[in-house]
């Protein structure tokens, strides 16, 4: 591989957890919402109106999705811009033995929250352009000092992103959202990663702790 550009580690973000004060407006807010009975709301329990939307209600609107959106605020009544959504996968994490056992595949993250219950990942992998592997994403978890320590695990099926031209890869992202009354009760979590490093002018696959709470 010629060159690794990491992502840049983006929490989500919601205009919820700070007062709009007198304008009543917000730009490019990153949330979490869902659809129920054709109603857009985020996890705060605010119902959004589209009056300007850049995406389409058919590829919103859909009875039972969560997404991760863009918008802009637009007035005190919560109308807004609706700029971009990325559908979010609902997922459950099993219980680990063994950490060795997982693949060795690398992950960047990109997107990382916890609100209505979930929490909110977006993972990125690197993949060949003319692939046909599925790239399945797995989460796994341990209990450890009222800690939960969850794995992401990549299988990429032989695609080494490390040893392959840049110009033969593509970046791929993928929201998902895991039910925290599928987990045990954690004080803190941790999210655990195989990240591309550059170590002594050498890409290596290398694991990754982030502190998520």
């Amino acid at each position: 591989m010629k060159k690794f550009i990491p992502l840049l580690i983006t929490s989500l973000l919601a205009c919820w957890s700070c007062e709009l004060k007198d304008t009543y407006t917000q730009t490019n807010v990153r949330d979490m919402v869902n659809v129920e009975k054709g109603v857009l709301f985020n996890d705060y329990g605010y119902v959004l109106n589209p009056v300007e939307d850049a995406v389409g209600a058919d590829k919103w609107k859909i009875e039972g999705a969560r997404f991760y959106a863009i918008y802009d605020i637009l007035n005190r009544d919560l109308d807004i811009r609706l700029k971009e959504v990325y559908r979010s996968q609902f997922v459950e994490a099993e219980e680990l033995e063994d950490p060795e056992e997982l693949s060795k595949d690398p992950l960047e993250l990109d997107v990382q929250g916890i609100s209505g219950g979930y929490i909110n990942l977006g993972l990125v992998f690197t993949r060949l352009k003319k692939s046909n592997n599925a790239h399945v994403i797995n989460f796994y978890y341990q209990m450890e000092n009222n800690t939960l320590n969850l794995y992401a695990e990549h299988l990429g099926f032989n695609e080494d992103p490390l040893h392959e031209d840049e110009d033969d890869l593509v970046t791929e992202e993928r929201i998902f959202s895991i039910s925290t009354k599928d987990l045990p009760t954690f004080t803190g979590l941790t999210l655990v990663l195989n990240v591309i490093a550059k170590e002594s002018d050498e890409y290596v696959i290398k694991q990754e702790n982030y502190r998520l709470y």
